[in-house]
């Protein structure tokens, strides 16, 4: 007789998420070099071969097919699911206590970020490209029009009225950063309360949290409520999905961010029609008219908020918006993946959402959905979206900010039916959440302390009462930011006000590649239309060109090293600007390893971005343009036999 043939065994789960581990780690390696980068793309990862668009289209395909497949065995019943996970009790705090610890802690976070002692010896990082958009707004320019602008309306135009009303500085700019850095935290911990009263594990989740939110670059682009916002819109959907209430009022809150930052913006609005869509799929068919009201309500206030900030120059930024996003789309401004202890960590974070998601899907006996079920899910929708750019610049701001919604739902006590997750995924989420977070924040303290230094630097020079700027300030065209420090520099007043002399008080200027922020220190508004050092397409560059084409009497500010590079007076593949990455602190690597590919990929970066230069705008400048001046390492060059041959106008 034959055997009896008996139901398939289970499969283990451990197993089954090893392999789905296993698959990210080999795809990531494997794919994205195999596939050829367009030539017109100049990033570091186009030079290491590296196609990060492929290497999105791996992750996205394997996280469909693991989902799909899991969902299949759990249906089969090969792949049971676990118990579902009942949330414990939670009680309200009392409201003194709450009042307390809140203000203490808006308080902290505004000191460390005190403006007086940061303007002492700033701008530090990416507060220059945000200080040299004001600069050139205070002198009438406009957004997406004058200059470019990777972000919404509500992103600048709300900075500029504030430093408008309160004056352009420094100080006034890092006030409002200090504003924003303490709403941020004060917001998370308000949030965290509500579900965690012991205050030790209160203050565990939020430090866990801190690594993805602080804001060391100290650009607006990086205050932690731009990531945090939609946190709290899928936080609300998840409790309450189909209530009018809740859908009116995170509708609102979506649309702000539209308005804001449109990448998380679309990345929570995606998260968010995936849990009305389970919804739906669950047989609560009133989901579907909620999630048409949620869309409908997002898209009216995110359009309706541009339009009142920008009037007719909306076509303009919604135009810039799509010409960007095809760029990144194409691996501009790209880093090549490579695994870090920190990626690791998050794609297994990813791995257990998907598998925890997978089994409740498509089950024989269905649980009703829970509010952890709807954070869980929206979580994975959440990074399944984002980690679009994540994968293309690939650094660990960039990288980590798509698992945000992830980590609040594997930290929350919420109770989940639907795809509840054994103890050991549970401690598995957390542990990998915890290693996300420490290496994140060994990531950031580089960075970190060089602002900790300045801002020490800066209390020690206020309550010592020394005095900022120069005893005797030179004429300049505009406001100077440097007469904020407490050690200005000489060379770039000096250029200042031969740049403000009446002879050339009129000519336009470029300040080129390396230069890109010098105009806010010497008080001469940057007037071309890119904004910083990155050069996102070889029709930008040719711009630049154009720029200088058109302005025969302009003026072109470049620092030496890329001066004698561009002129042949020094080797072609000598960047002694990248000189501090070839020498490491320990720190740094440390985090190269455990971390961020940026130590790896900032090298081929600048050498990208200084060949786009200069076979277009740096071209005509060795054609056309010699040196007139030189201040420092600041060179001053203008059209050969042109001095003093051109004054004023265009």
């Amino acid at each position: 007789m034959p055997a009896r043939v008996g139901p398939a065994p289970p499969v283990p789960p451990l197993a089954v998420g090893l392999a789905w581990l296993a698959g990210y780690i080999l795809l990531l390696v494997l794919v994205p070099r195999h596939v050829p980068v367009a030539p017109d793309v100049a990033s570091a990862s186009a030079l290491a071969g590296y196609h990060t668009g492929a290497a999105y289209f791996a992750v996205a395909a394997w996280t469909v097919l693991g989902v799909l497949a899991c969902a299949l065995l759990a249906r089969s019943g090969r792949l049971p699911a676990p118990a579902p996970e009942p949330a414990p009790g939670i009680t309200e705090t009392a409201r003194p206590r709450a009042a307390l610890e809140l203000g203490l802690l808006f308080a902290l976070f505004a000191l460390a970020y005190f403006p007086p002692f940061l303007a002492r010896y700033g701008p530090y990082s990416e507060d220059h490209i945000y200080l040299t958009m004001l600069h050139r707004m205070a002198a009438g320019q406009r957004p997406y029009v004058d200059f470019e602008f990777l972000y919404g309306p509500l992103l600048i135009l709300p900075v500029h009225a504030w430093v408008q009303t309160v004056g352009f500085s420094m100080k006034a700019y890092y006030a409002l950063t200090a504003l924003m850095e303490g709403a941020q935290a004060t917001l998370l911990m308000g949030v965290l309360r509500r579900f965690l009263p012991r205050p030790r594990e209160r203050w565990l989740a939020f430090l866990l949290l801190q690594p993805f939110l602080l804001n060391t670059l100290l650009g607006v682009n990086w205050n932690g409520l731009r990531r945090l916002v939609p946190v709290f819109v899928l936080l609300l959907l998840a409790r309450r999905p189909t209530q009018p209430a809740v859908i009116a009022g995170a509708g609102a809150l979506l649309g702000l961010q539209l308005a804001y930052s449109h990448d998380y913006g679309v990345a929570c609005l995606a998260a968010a029609l995936a849990v009305f869509g389970f919804e739906v799929l669950q047989g609560r068919l009133r989901a579907l008219p909620a999630a048409l009201a949620f869309v409908a309500v997002s898209g009216a206030v995110g359009v309706g908020v541009a339009a009142l900030l920008l009037g007719h120059d909306l076509p303009t930024w919604l135009a810039l918006a799509r010409e960007l996003v095809a760029r990144y789309d194409a691996g501009e401004a790209g880093f090549a993946f490579r695994w870090t202890l920190n990626s690791l960590a998050a794609f297994t974070l990813l791995t257990v959402a998907g598998l925890g998601v997978a089994r409740g899907l498509f089950p024989r006996s269905p649980r009703p959905a829970t509010a952890g079920d709807r954070l869980l899910l929206a979580g994975l929708a959440y990074a399944f979206v984002t980690l679009k750019s994540g994968l293309n610049r690939s650094d660990f701001w960039h990288l980590d900010a798509a698992f945000l919604p992830l980590a609040v739902a594997v930290l929350l006590p919420l109770p989940r039916a639907a795809f509840a997750l054994e103890p050991g995924a549970r401690k598995l989420a957390r542990a990998a959440l915890a290693i996300v977070a420490v290496t994140a924040l060994i990531g950031i303290l580089p960075i970190g302390s060089h602002v900790a230094r300045g801002w020490l630097a800066g209390a020690v020079d206020v309550v010592a009462g020394r005095p900022a700027g120069v005893a005797d300030p030179p004429r300049l065209r505009a406001a100077s930011l440097a007469l904020e420090n407490s050690h200005p520099d000489a060379a770039s007043l000096e250029l200042g006000a031969w740049l403000a002399e009446d002879a050339r008080a009129a000519r336009p200027v470029l300040f080129y590649g390396l230069a890109w922020s010098l105009g806010k220190q010497v008080g001469v508004p940057k007037s071309d239309f890119q904004n910083d050092e990155f050069v996102y397409s070889d029709e930008r560059a040719l711009g630049l060109r154009r720029f200088l084409e058109e302005r025969p009497n302009a003026l072109v500010v470049m620092h030496r090293f890329q001066y004698e590079r561009l002129f042949g007076l020094s080797a072609a593949d000598r960047f002694p600007e990248l000189d501090f990455l070839a020498r490491p602190s320990a720190l740094k690597r440390i985090a190269r390893w455990t971390t961020s590919v940026h130590y790896d990929g900032v090298p081929l970066e600048v050498r990208a971005r200084d060949a786009r230069l200069a076979r277009s705008a740096g071209a005509l400048l060795v054609e056309r343009f010699a040196e007139t001046a030189r201040f420092g390492d600041w060179v001053v060059l203008e059209r050969a036999g042109s001095a003093g041959s051109l004054p004023g106008g265009e």
